[in-house]
């Protein structure tokens, strides 16, 4: 199975920052997404298809917008997944887009086959998503997008936040209960 620009023969590399951040408005290109451990991420997320201890964080800090992207890819076998989690800083608010926009932007260079949508609860509300397949590959996906925080304008755009895609080894589409439970598992802490 092939991770879709970050996996070179089955071998996890570095997140590919610049690729990430083309899910995210609002960040400067030129400031270089830089490693992290885990303990430093808001992202958290445990399940028992991947390995912990296989997951890589990026943290992209914009000092001109003091906006932190926060990225996390995970790794388990036949499964994989990008994790990103956007706070603003105090002058900036998020854009509402679908499931399918922010979850296309990471994988830009991928073909998608979009399918069923639904929701899933989770600790970070009711959670709109969607199924996928990348083309040319034997793998069935789950995407999603939520905007967390306080309304911070007169159109309810929101401060932050999470979106990302879970993808395994399987020509079935992926089942709405494996969707839900998958993105049940994510949640943020709040850190700034």
């Amino acid at each position: 199975m092939r991770l879709p620009s970050v996996v070179v023969r089955g071998v996890p590399v570095a997140i590919a920052g610049a690729v990430l951040l083309g899910g995210c408005e609002g960040l400067n290109p030129e400031v270089e997404p830089q490693p992290i451990e885990a303990g430093q991420s808001v992202i958290r997320f445990e399940h028992e298809k991947f390995d912990p201890e296989r997951a890589e964080y990026l943290l992209h800090h914009d000092p001109r917008s003091a906006n932190d992207v926060y990225f996390a890819q995970f790794v388990g076998n036949a499964a994989f997944a990008t994790l990103a989690a956007l706070k603003t800083g105090p002058s900036h608010v998020i854009e509402e887009r679908s499931v399918d926009s922010r979850v296309g932007r990471l994988l830009r260079d991928e073909e998608l086959t979009w399918g069923e949508s639904g929701r899933a609860e989770s600790g970070m509300g009711i959670v709109p998503y969607r199924m996928f397949r990348i083309a040319d590959q034997a793998v069935s996906c789950v995407g999603f997008s939520q905007s967390l925080g306080e309304s911070s304008d007169d159109r309810g755009r929101k401060s932050d936040l999470v979106f990302g895609y879970f993808c395994q080894s399987d020509t079935r589409p992926m089942s709405a209960e494996t969707a839900t439970d998958l993105i049940s598992k994510v949640s943020l802490v709040n850190r700034r």
